[in-house]
């Protein structure tokens, strides 16, 4: 599948109108593609728009904290909301980050967050190949209403064990990759954090104080029996523990979440078919537990799934079949409070999922090439059935003059639902299925244009991007922890039904030769819900909107020796909900609220700089240090407002980024 892939930012050519000066090379995936050697790294890219990057491209790039996180760079993309230090999602053309499908070699994962936004679970020593679809049309594409984001490993044909690994001050990781047997290759890592034992002072704002560690195991086996067969089985497991502490109402938040997966995958090509078999199994955990003079509780939900992937393809003509079981608990809890006892059960629910699809894509001239695609699926849960027909199609067209153009539209449905307390993309949010507290499938149709024109002989490119995203039944959380702390309390009563309206405009200019080398951005993109329900009435900008957003990376190759670069992000503040008042009526404390959305996080700004020398390089070794700051002017960024209480007052407080300037050495070696 050839996929929207990652830095749509690092490409310097087109398919058409190359210049004399390019080197490139024509190679067959799915379809005709581009390689261009961009960056010291293989990007390569299609006339849609869609990227495929190779992780040795990050060689020259900033590394935040030591650390050349492919989500970071993702993040640096124009229509990919800009996180924050407790969001490491990605929000994409308007969609909420669970509207994502995240994948390991094919296999989803359900949490691929970190805390702090800054480390996704995804090792770029482990897996070679970053691919990011923000607008996928293909039929083949998963039930998802938002982009598709996939790791994958690559070949290696290399007769000799190799590796890499790096030594920080906040984590370190390693990758070994050795040979089995004549026709195997078997390639382990491993990642762990330990970012308080020298940050704990970094980690602290006010009175709220932050203890926290993650790790990430990759172990991957490939067989190759023959020139037309792989067989390959990968697995993950990692996980995250968190402490907040601090004098206020929540005194204390302890969390703790992880992913695990297995899977198995058989490639068959043959002339000009592609076989494609895969099963897999994974599972996401999140337990959340709240101490304080006036609360103790706790909660926890997973979500589990068994599947299958099928594909043929033969020519043009691309099909499949894809098979899914779902294990989900929605968040159960209790509680203890001034007020009264509670427990709220919540029992694993068991649905199942399947999709068909064919996807056809042709070449009418030079020019012109065209897709069209078709899926079916099906969901059942809580004894009921849900069906959905999903149309898409692409139209581009190059240009001799060295600029092309596309267009793809694609209907979208998802029964998947991600909900929650926060809208952070933290571990307060859970998962359910279509059915479960009267949810209906989400669904999606979305436009999307793009231009893209090469200037100066491929010295420079620039990239226009246009979308509009209607969104149907959408699920927004309406609850806080006070409603909770209520007998009367459900579920179903906290969650709105609406639909939503994402559109925008979006720019990117790339420098893509000369020792300095980079892009900047900028992306004008409203995001609107709107609901009609007894608890709130109208239309609202989303949680997640970001109205302005510039973002912007360099690097400036010194010598041979040294690199330096850093990363920029200027954008508008997310709206939130503030209460006016709070209340205590009966047993019962009660917020009153504002207007839905009304208010507006102050403007967030960050500035990160990063510098690389290469201490020693041999045929067979490299050995490289890393210094950089991550916040150089020490922004105090707003991250959310909670209800404060000191000395038998309550009052709302701004929460703003622990992590004011943070410094960091890494060295790394590659054998």
């Amino acid at each position: 599948m050839t996929k929207l892939s990652l830095l749509l930012t690092l490409y310097s050519t087109t398919v058409a109108g190359q210049t004399p000066g390019d080197s490139l090379r024509l190679i067959k995936l799915d379809s005709v593609v581009v390689r261009s050697h961009v960056l010291g790294g293989d990007l390569r890219s299609s006339v849609d728009g869609s990227l495929r990057m190779d992780m040795a491209i990050t060689d020259r790039l900033p590394k935040i904290l030591g650390v050349a996180d492919p989500l970071h760079y993702a993040q640096l993309l124009p229509g990919i909301g800009v996180n924050n230090e407790y969001d490491g999602g990605l929000h994409v053309f308007g969609s909420e980050s669970g509207h994502n499908y995240i994948s390991l070699n094919g296999a989803p994962i359900y949490g691929a967050e970190h805390l702090l936004g800054i480390f996704s679970i995804f090792n770029p020593s482990h897996y070679k190949i970053l691919e990011l679809e923000k607008s996928p049309y293909l039929a083949s594409a998963p039930n998802r209403l938002g982009a598709t984001v996939e790791m994958e490993g690559e070949p290696d044909d290399s007769t000799k064990t190799h590796g890499e690994a790096s030594f920080g001050l906040i984590e370190s990781e390693g990758t070994i990759n050795t040979k089995i047997s004549k026709h195997s290759r078997l390639r382990v890592s491993a990642r762990l954090s330990y970012i308080n034992l020298l940050y704990s002072s970094f980690l602290r704002s006010d009175d709220v104080s932050l203890r926290y560690s993650f790790y990430d195991t990759n172990a991957s086996y490939i067989w190759k029996p023959d020139n037309d067969n792989t067989i390959a089985f990968d697995a993950y497991l990692g996980g995250d523990r968190a402490k907040y502490s601090g004098d206020n109402i929540y005194s204390s938040l302890n969390m703790n979440w992880g992913n695990a997966m297995l899977s198995a995958k058989w490639s068959h090509t043959h002339n000009n078919i592609l076989i494609r078999q895969q099963a897999y199994f994974t599972r996401y955990h999140n337990h959340a537990g709240v101490e304080s003079d006036a609360i103790q509780a706790e909660a926890d939900a997973h979500i589990a799934e068994i599947g299958y992937k099928g594909s043929y393809m033969y020519r043009e003509i691309t099909m499949g079949l894809d098979l899914s079981a779902y294990f989900i608990k929605p968040q159960d809890y209790f509680a203890t409070s001034t007020f009264e006892n509670l427990r709220l059960g919540a029992h694993t629910k068991r649905s199942a999922e399947g999709s068909t699809y064919i996807d056809w894509r042709h070449s009418f001239s030079k020019a012109f090439k065209a897709s069209v695609g078709l899926r079916l699926s099906a969901y059942n849960g809580h004894g009921k059935w849900h069906e959905g027909c999903s149309p898409s199609f692409n139209l581009s067209y190059i240009n001799d003059h060295g600029w092309d153009l596309s267009l793809s539209y694609s209907h979208k449905i998802q029964y998947l639902i991600k909900t929650g307390l926060s809208s952070l993309d933290s571990p307060l949010e859970y998962w359910i299925g279509c059915g479960t507290y009267n949810t209906r499938p989400q669904y999606a149709h979305n436009i999307y244009l793009r231009f893209r024109k090469n200037l100066l002989n491929g010295a420079y490119t620039f990239i226009a991007e246009s979308f509009i995203k209607w969104l149907r039944n959408q699920v927004e959380y309406n609850g806080t922890i006070l409603n909770m702390l209520s007998s009367e309390y459900t579920p179903a009563e906290a969650l709105l039904f609406g639909k939503g309206l994402s559109y925008g405009l979006n720019a990117l200019v790339m420098k893509n030769k000369g020792p300095l080398t980079g892009w900047l951005s900028y992306a004008w993109n409203p995001s609107h819900r709107t609901f009609h329900s007894p608890q709130l009435d109208g239309t609202f900008p989303s949680s997640h909107e970001r109205l302005h957003e510039f973002k912007g990376l360099a690097t400036w190759k010194i010598n041979q020796r040294l690199n330096v670069g850093g990363t920029v992000v200027f954008a508008s503040g997310t709206p939130y909900t503030r209460p006016e008042k709070l209340m205590i009526l009966g047993k019962h404390l009660i917020p009153v609220f504002s207007k839905h959305n009304g208010c507006r996080l102050s403007p967030y700004m960050r500035l990160d700089l990063s510098a690389d020398y290469t201490l020693k390089r041999t045929r067979r070794t490299e050995q490289r240090i890393n210094l950089s700051i991550y916040n150089v002017t020490r922004h105090r960024n707003e991250i959310f407002w909670y209800v404060h209480a000191h000395g038998g007052v309550y009052y709302y407080r701004s929460m703003k980024n622990l992590m004011r300037m943070l410094p960091s050495v890494s060295y790394a070696i590659k054998f």
